[in-house]
């Protein structure tokens, strides 16, 4: 026996007229700041709600990718976990020289330097009384005497080397706007994460 044939429904999108909703318009609870920072990444926490309202604000009018709101949290969050150490180490360098771009000329002094020890003598002249013991004795009752003083200084001598490093013949500002046209911050590498949550489809009103 042969069964019949079940009717054909088409894919939602396919040929049927569906709806999705916008970002703005969905529900309390499922939005960026619902979502779960990973409680490893200190950094990333201490920024969370800068972060989540930044990315509330750029997603507003991308219309959500899920077949429900809770199947679009998920989504959302497994988004985030993908890439949370990422962005944490992202965070460790922000702010350090590693992300500062080294413009112009460094200098480098070696100094090769000795020692020498100076003395200068200084002598001094005392007249000493001496008692008379024997009346009988016409001999001087005063003798001279001298006092010695040395004074030790260093004086440091030597050569000095300087090694100069370039960049090269690449000016200052090339070397800055280069910088500044690849460096990304991190509300743009934040909202980059979630870019296959969301798609943007905009309609002209006349």
């Amino acid at each position: 026996m042969i069964d019949k044939l079940k009717p054909y429904n088409p894919i939602i999108g396919d040929n049927l007229p569906y709806n999705s909703m916008e970002l703005r318009n969905i529900p309390n609870g499922f939005h960026f700041v619902d979502l779960i920072p990973k409680g490893d990444c200190p950094l990333t926490i201490a920024k969370w709600n800068e972060i989540t309202q930044y990315a509330e604000r750029y997603y507003s009018e991308y219309e959500i990718v899920g077949k429900t709101f809770v199947n679009f949290i998920n989504r959302l969050q497994i988004s985030y976990d993908e890439n949370a150490d990422t962005f944490e180490r992202l965070l460790e360098v922000y702010d350090s020289d590693i992300a500062k771009p080294i413009l112009g000329r460094t200098e480098k002094i070696t100094y090769d330097l000795s020692n020498i020890a100076t003395g200068d003598n200084n002598s001094e002249s005392n007249h000493i009384d001496i008692p008379r013991d024997n009346p009988l004795d016409e001999s001087p009752t005063y003798k001279d005497g001298s006092i010695s003083e040395i004074n030790n200084t260093t004086k440091q001598t030597g050569t000095q080397t300087t090694e100069l490093s370039d960049l090269g013949v690449r000016p200052n500002y090339e070397s800055l706007n280069g910088f500044l046209d690849n460096n990304r911050t991190y509300y743009k590498v934040f909202v980059e994460y979630f870019k296959n949550n969301f798609t943007l489809s905009e309609n002209l009103i006349i």
